[in-house]
């Protein structure tokens, strides 16, 4: 849950635009302890044709599935290292598709 509006609108904005793109899930949780990613993107499979339409953010999606993650202050290594970790989990909870098994890149967007 977001409890934050800025992030709540920062996860709306960036699904919205990767909904051109393919499948998005907001708030999608991750197995064991409870653990959410902001945002998880899986592209379609004609993705890459139209994702010059939403510039870098497009760019990233087109690399493969991938999963965003929002701060609103400085980055520390740990925070980033937990995206990966997610990131991580997602790649084993999906190993099953195809589109998923083999990479999901993990985007963190701060000031």
């Amino acid at each position: 849950m977001t409890r934050l509006v800025h992030a709540q609108f920062a996860k709306q904005y960036i699904s919205e635009l990767l909904n051109l793109l393919g499948e998005v899930e907001i708030s999608k949780e991750i197995t064991s302890e409870v653990r959410q990613i902001d945002v998880f993107f899986i592209p379609a499979a004609d993705a890459a044709s139209k994702a010059e339409q939403i510039g870098l953010l497009g760019q990233l999606a087109a690399k493969g599935a991938a999963g965003f993650e929002g701060f609103r202050n400085v980055v520390e290594k740990k925070q980033i290292a937990n995206v990966w970790g997610k990131c991580m989990t997602i790649i084993n909870k999906h190993s099953h598709q195809a589109e998923v098994s083999q990479k999901v890149e993990g985007w963190v967007w701060c000031p």
